[in-house]
């Protein structure tokens, strides 16, 4: 078995795809890397990619190759060095170091499921408070314009109004790390907000 097909062998497309970077749906297509692609159009192979719009296939090397823009060797060295793997060493296991790389690949995945479904849940909460902040803030004007008088859900829109709008647009436009950061500090404060709608829905509004 030469440098490459160990290598090969020792790192799947998935595996490499997963490292890298490359975003790929259920079915394992992505946009294909070789021409401008909008809509996934790549397959990932356990041993190959196939592109049914332009054609390109290839391995992990390969697969590699076009992310850098490397030579086969440089590309085999990458994936080497990225995946500790040394094959002309006699103590090298694939097994032991693939099994591992992909316990930490599972569980970036697990994360980045748990910080969609969060980021989503709580979206659809501060969506939900929205909606009935301006409701309030259009159906309960009070009359005679004075506050004093006005009722107490038109002074919670008037208060929170603003600010709910601010923390949708940070949870929906932000970068990843000010979503996360966004998800670390309002989390318990989106769990109230989901008990007050809860209040509101039961009293009937």
């Amino acid at each position: 078995m030469n440098y490459f097909t160990e290598i090969k062998s020792a790192v799947s497309i998935e595996e490499a795809a997963s490292f890298y970077g490359i975003n790929y749906n259920n079915n394992k297509m992505c946009c294909c890397l070789f021409h401008k692609d909008r809509h996934p159009s790549m397959k990932l192979n356990k041993d190959y990619y196939y592109c049914f719009s332009c054609g390109a296939h290839g391995d992990v090397i390969n697969i590699v190759q076009q992310l850098y823009n490397l030579s086969p060797i440089d590309a085999a060295k990458k994936i080497c060095l990225d995946f500790n793997l040394n094959p002309k060493s006699d103590s090298y296991s694939y097994s032991s170091i693939v099994k591992e790389k992909k316990k930490e690949i599972e569980h970036k995945k697990e994360l980045e499921r748990a910080f969609a479904k969060n980021r989503r849940d709580a979206l659809f909460i501060l969506h939900e408070y929205h909606g009935l902040l301006l409701k309030w803030k259009r159906e309960l004007v009070p009359d005679d314009m004075n506050l004093d008088n006005a009722n107490p859900l038109f002074l919670e829109a008037l208060n929170n109004f603003d600010r709910i709008d601010a923390m949708i647009d940070e949870l929906t436009y932000g970068t990843m790390k000010e979503q996360i950061d966004f998800i670390k500090t309002f989390d318990k404060e989106v769990s109230k907000i989901e008990k007050r709608i809860t209040e509101f829905k039961s009293a009937g509004y």
